[in-house]
């Protein structure tokens, strides 16, 4: 078939068409460094010349293509005169090309480019009276505005006062064209200044479209005389940010200053097809022409080289004419270009090509997103248009609006978790993608708060947290905010027995590998028993030791407090939990014998003894109790060993210890050194209370080897000799200051000789104590231990016993011979038999409390019973069976 040729050639380089009055191109091809001395310009030095340039899509690139201007924060203004002779009518334009790099922080707008009359710059604030003034704005963290302004002064005040702003937001990194006009009126004050920004580009080299901003003089009613120089404009204060400014353009028409990608004016007949406009398009380059055959084929023929000949310049659009002969194809550009040449062939047939089915050229690919970040899934195919697309979820079930390449899934939750597969189908066929997962990762979100509750004394309190959220979730509760309870780590956190220093506010945080939520604070309320004493923790063993300030904290003795809950009906079931690292509550259900315990633990006996006899260690974080007052015979509880270390945190109640003591023919009741409970290698935090303690062969509590913090309460001593020993030895200074802090308050004591207790070197608050029938020293301090006895009642001492005395350790070495400290208050002796028995005390008029408390008071609040009552409170209250401990 024969064909007619018409050859039109397109640069990428495109010529410009005639300009009316053009006055200035300035693409920067200076020197990085200072623009002030470089080209014509002058001001100050705050403009730098900076490596690189600008570009907008669909405007001509400079002819000299070079650098840009970057103004940074720091305070000045550089002028150009962009004409030999000042323009006073008429109308002046101004175009530049325009990056915000970082976000302006003004949010009443500061000036960055301009056009000004004289070129005069302050000497003191480096500003320049600009007659128009382009501004920008913050309009929020990541958005601003562009403005412009007429008349403003070197100081910043000038003739106007009015900036107009476009009604649309620029993103901080955008590249923005801007075209600004200052129009000459005939009268005073009638002068305007118009604005565009991001005109549309089909307008480039063309006739100006509708304004972003037209003016008005409202304000403005100062005019300039005169126009000759363009400015740039650094901020002092870094309210503009930092921007970048290229391609400067002054000129006198629309046309001058926005040159389209390429002016094509062909010298040919108007008989002939000829292009008309060309431009750049985000698809490509753009060719607009006419005068073809009406309804008839073109082809676009394109090459890199304009000397090819034609018959190797391969076509790569086939399109027709409209029913006017004209034509408007887009045909693709290569970043890879440094050239290309297009021509268009009349004539010929549209060939339809084969329809070839879709297939995948870009596999969607797998996504981990936080639960509420958006998840996009992007996949490409090839193949004959048109291609439809459908994503589909877990293999089958298509989302709402998912068909388009990109599928985009806003705030991912977990129930979005699973795969996505792409189908592309057109008429030939179709085609699925691979499976791409989606994993939704789900920081811990609380679905029930725990609640508040009020609950009665010796009750249990439980509270309960659920949530949401990717395991494995962690929970730590907290007591007063920031208090941490030990081994609370679970959703529900129980105080098997509530006591009244559990009152307070309780919360927990949780957490997982993907962030941590803290709940609201719930808050128990606890009531006291109906009839019954407060049978709360008090004493020692409620300090947690010194905060770094110097204040002393509460908290201390939690026991099994949020571990998990055990029965034990054997003395091998019992000495098992007993002696694991585990967090555990302990419920004794029945009488044991823990000698039984000893036959697996292999403990050799000595030849007189006719039972067999166990120590059990007992090792941190535990609670011991019954609810029935069941029996431990033949037993030792050792909380702490040399080959083992301290042991913490640990409550025994509601007990009875028995059985423990034989004749012994040596008549050395320490050869065995059985104890019912003893403590010792610095062991802490313990609390006894409603135990009741038979006969033993050596003593019943013993807290030896700077063991520290113990409260024994409500409990009952009968028939010993010797109850408790608070540290072993005379000569142990240095090891036992600053540690054997006990309390003994509301316990009964029945024919009982001594030790109630005997202290050395550290501190006992004995309160509320009931005696009958003391048989010898009762409470004792020796080796400078402090001990305060308060409002404790003796009934029926013998003739020869002394209820309270301070002993020599006379093996020590101390001042006073080691004598104790000893203070007795408000305390009674009722002496049956004639001989009067009085009170010892030593150093009471001077009492302190010995380090770390140095105190004349006890460091914890507590409530003293009237001595009168004591009999009466003690003797129906103190015991097993005497308080109510749930399960």
């Amino acid at each position: 078939m024969k064909k007619i040729l018409f050859s039109i050639l397109v640069a990428v380089a495109f010529v410009p068409g005639v300009r009316a009055a053009f006055y200035l191109e300035e693409s920067f091809p200076y020197a990085v460094g200072n623009l002030v001395g470089q080209g014509g310009w002058s001001g100050g030095s705050g403009s730098q010349v900076a490596a690189g340039s600008l570009s907008y899509i669909g405007l001509q690139s400079p002819s000299v293509t070079s650098n840009k201007v970057n103004l940074p924060s720091t305070a000045s203004t550089a002028i150009k005169s962009f004409n030999a002779s000042p323009i006073t009518s008429g109308n002046v334009y101004l175009s530049f090309v325009f990056k915000q790099i970082t976000l302006a922080t003004s949010t009443s707008g500061s000036t960055i480019a301009g056009l000004d009359d004289d070129g005069t710059v302050s000497t003191t604030s480096g500003r320049v009276a600009s007659a128009l003034g382009i501004h920008v704005k913050q309009t929020n963290s990541t958005t601003y505005l562009v403005g412009i302004r007429k008349a403003q002064g070197a100081s910043g005040a000038g003739g106007g006062t009015d900036v107009f702003y476009t009604s649309t937001s620029f993103v901080v990194g955008d590249v923005v064209f801007v075209v600004a006009r200052y129009s000459f009126g005939a009268g005073a004050g009638d002068d305007t200044v118009t604005l565009w920004v991001n005109p549309p580009t089909n307008s480039f080299g063309g006739i100006e479209p509708v304004a972003s901003v037209a003016a008005t003089n409202s304000g403005n009613t100062t005019d300039a005389a005169q126009l000759q120089y363009a400015l740039v404009r650094c901020n002092s204060s870094g309210t503009s940010g930092v921007n970048e400014i290229d391609d400067v353009r002054v000129g006198s028409t629309w046309a001058d200053v926005t040159p389209a990608g390429g002016v094509v004016q062909p010298p040919v007949t108007n008989s002939q097809p000829r292009i008309t406009q060309t431009f750049l398009s985000t698809g490509g380059l753009v060719l607009r022409g006419t005068n073809g055959v009406m309804n008839g084929v073109y082809q676009v023929l394109s090459s890199t080289a304009l000397v090819l000949p034609m018959t190797n310049w391969p076509a790569i659009g086939t399109n027709l004419f409209d029913a006017s002969g004209n034509f408007d194809c887009t045909n693709p550009v290569s970043p890879s270009d440094a050239q290309r040449f297009y021509r268009i062939l009349v004539g010929g047939n549209i060939t339809q090509p084969a329809v070839i089915a879709p297939s995948i050229t870009t596999q969607p690919t797998n996504l981990t997103v936080l639960a509420g970040q958006t998840a996009t899934f992007y996949g490409a195919a090839s193949g004959t248009a048109p291609l439809a697309y459908q994503w589909f979820f877990n293999t089958n079930t298509p989302p709402a609006n998912a068909t388009n390449a990109t599928h985009v899934i806003t705030s991912a939750q977990a129930a979005n978790e699973g795969g996505y597969t792409l189908r592309v189908t057109n008429s030939a066929g179709s085609v699925t993608s691979v499976v791409a997962t989606l994993t939704v990762n789900v920081p811990p979100s609380i679905t029930t708060q725990p609640q508040s509750q009020t609950v009665t004394v010796s009750n249990a309190a439980s509270f309960t947290v659920v949530v949401a959220g990717d395991a494995p979730l962690r929970y730590q509760w907290y007591f007063n905010t920031n208090t941490v309870l030990p081994n609370a780590t679970n959703a529900t956190y129980t105080i098997n027995s509530v006591i009244t220093n559990s009152a307070g506010n309780y919360s927990v945080i949780v957490t997982n590998n993907f962030g941590s939520v803290t709940s609201s604070v719930a808050t128990l309320t606890v009531n006291p028993a109906s009839g019954a004493p407060d049978f709360s923790m008090i004493g020692f063993a409620t300090l947690s030791g010194f905060s770094s300030n110097g204040t002393l904290k509460a908290g201390g003795t939690t026991g099994g407090a949020g571990g998990i809950h055990v029965q034990v009906w054997t003395a091998l079931e019992l000495a098992n939990h007993l002696q694991s690292n585990a967090t555990l509550i302990i419920q004794v259900m029945t009488n044991i014998d823990l000698g039984i315990a000893s036959l697996a633990a292999g403990i050799a006996q000595p030849t007189y003894s006719n039972f067999l006899a166990a120590e059990i260690l007992v090792r941190s974080h535990k609670t011991l109790y019954s609810t029935n007052g069941s029996t431990l015979s033949h037993g030792t509880l050792r909380i702490g060993k040399p080959s083992l270390g301290a042991q913490q945190n640990i409550i025994i109640r509601n007990l009875k210890f028995a059985d423990l003591w034989e004749f012994d023919p040596s008549g050395n009741y320490d050869s065995k050194g059985w104890d019912y409970v003893h403590l010792e290698e610095g062991s802490h935090h313990v609390w006894v209370d409603h135990c009741d303690f038979d006969k033993v062969y050596d003593g019943i509590i013993d807290v030896v080897h700077a063991s520290d913090y113990v409260t024994v309460s409500w409990c009952v001593f009968r028939d010993q000799k010797k109850c408790s020993l608070i540290g072993h030895s005379n000569t142990n200074e240095a090891e036992d200051t600053g540690h054997l802090n006990v309390t003994f308050h509301h316990n009964f004591y029945v024919n009982v000789e001594e030790r109630m207790p005997r202290m050395r070197f550290g501190n006992a608050h004995v309160f509320n104590l009931y005696c009958e029938n003391l048989g010898g020293n009762g409470i004792q301090s020796t080796c400078e231990a402090a001990t305060l006895v308060e409002n404790s009642y003796f009934y029926h001492p013998v003739s020869t016993s002394l209820p309270t005395r301070e002993e020599n350790g006379t093996a020590s070495g101390l001042p006073n011979n080691g004598k104790g400290f000893l203070k007795v208050v408000n305390s009674t002796i009722v002496n049956l038999p004639s001989v009067n028995v009085q009170f010892h005390q030593f150093g009471e008029a001077t009492f302190l409390f010995n380090s770390p408390f140095i105190s004349a008071v006890p460091p914890y609040p507590y409530t003293l019973d009237p001595t009168a009552n004591i009999p009466n409170i003690v003797t129906n209250w103190a015991g097993v069976n005497k308080v109510t401990i749930l399960p």
